[in-house]
């Protein structure tokens, strides 16, 4: 079969999306050799640098095909009239599968299409107040229209099927729900002294602290201010000594309300803002730090699986899809809630031995989701879906 994805170039930095993306199609590079692979992409500003930066599997079954099209033509060619103006640029050779990562489907004509949820906090937290609404013009008409369209949709996590189901009232067998997965080429424990000395001294780190990476919004992505309120318990029973909480994360003005709220509790000197950390520096923070706080309320839970792989404590929620991916190499409890929390850092902090048990099963844990396997079942879905004129 011709599959085609398509490819954004983010101007702005790489997201776990980017990463997402990158890892996926790396790895179907290595374990699908019998499909052919079109990445494609479309931008007009800029263009001849912008194409430079596009990468490619060095793989016979991939090729890059790039076109020079206005991106505010084609949105309202395509999701504003409707028009199916992207599948004619990919002729000669219509594609039988074209696999979406952003949700933003085109209008097919031939394909059949595949559109990848790996985040739909913003779409989910904004129906949470119409319990009785059931697809429909929703907050995000493109996505909606997208998983709309879709042959099938693959969700990262239980929690955005369910989300797909009851918001956009997707059909629960059209959607297939495979997790992200773990680079473990770069996440895996730093142990070389004069390299972490490094780090530390980079990014200003304190000697002891514990980590909070965002994006922070919307805030029942990581529940922010009950992990504030928390240490704001700790501080004042004398328990936290000299520890930091660092958060990692573009510091924009969500950040800023979160650190202004944390001065409002007084934890001023105990928290600091190290703005954006490219990838190739994470496995260094979370080898650095006590533990990952990450007290999710939608189920995200790829970079706690990153974090454990290098070996950091993983403090998060005990949503049932966070769980099945932690197993009980972490530490699990109700996300948004200030009491449990405050009382896992206690019992966080006065047992050394869980400390040590969780460094120690972290990266066995983590080991579970190579981008290998996401990649084989991304794969077979393919197969199921098969050739749009049901030639082999």
């Amino acid at each position: 079969m011709n599959i085609v994805f398509e490819v954004g170039l983010n101007v702005s930095g790489k997201r776990g999306i980017d990463y997402y993306m990158g890892n996926v199609i790396e790895s179907l590079a290595q374990v699908d050799r019998k499909n052919r692979f079109t990445l494609f992409s479309f931008f007009y500003t800029d263009f001849e640098n912008k194409k430079s930066r596009l990468a490619q599997p060095d793989r016979g079954n991939f090729r890059l095909l790039v076109r020079r099209i206005p991106e505010r033509l084609v949105t309202k060619l395509e999701w504003d009239w409707g028009l199916p103006f992207i599948e004619p640029w990919l002729l000669p050779e219509a594609p039988d599968i074209y696999h979406c990562f952003g949700c933003r489907l085109p209008q097919l004509r031939r394909s059949r299409g595949v559109v990848t949820f790996y985040d739909l906090a913003d779409e989910a937290f904004s129906c949470r107040d119409r319990p009785d609404w059931n697809g429909g013009p929703a907050r995000n008409r493109i996505m909606y229209d997208g998983a709309l369209r879709a042959a099938r949709i693959i969700s990262t996590s239980d929690f955005i099927k369910k989300e797909l189901v009851r918001c956009y009232g997707m059909p629960e067998e059209k959607i297939e729900v495979i997790s992200t997965g773990v680079n473990l080429d770069i996440f895996s424990p730093v142990r070389d002294p004069a390299r972490l000395a490094a780090i530390k001294h980079h990014w200003g780190l304190p000697e002891r602290f514990f980590m909070m990476i965002g994006p922070y919004e919307p805030p029942q992505r990581n529940h922010p201010e009950s992990v504030l309120r928390a240490f704001s318990e700790l501080k004042k029973a004398g328990l936290l000594q000299d520890r930091k909480l660092v958060l990692v994360g573009l510091r924009n003005r969500y950040l800023e309300k979160i650190l202004s709220f944390g001065k409002s509790l007084g934890l001023e000197g105990e928290l600091m803002s190290t703005g954006y950390v490219p990838i190739e520096e994470l496995p260094g923070l979370y080898s650095l730090c006590e533990a990952l706080i990450h007290p999710t309320g939608c189920e995200g839970f790829g970079f706690g699986l990153e974090a454990m792989a290098c070996g950091a404590p993983f403090i998060t929620s005990n949503l049932p899809g966070v769980v099945e991916a932690v197993g009980e190499s972490a530490i699990v409890l109700p996300p948004g809630q200030v009491e449990p929390l405050t009382g896992a850092l206690r019992d966080f902090l006065g047992r050394p031995e869980l400390r040590e048990r969780l460094k120690r099963e972290g990266p066995a844990r983590a080991a579970l989701f190579p981008y290998s396997k996401i990649a084989a079942r991304i794969s077979s879905l393919y197969d199921k879906i098969g050739p749009r004129d049901g030639r082999a």
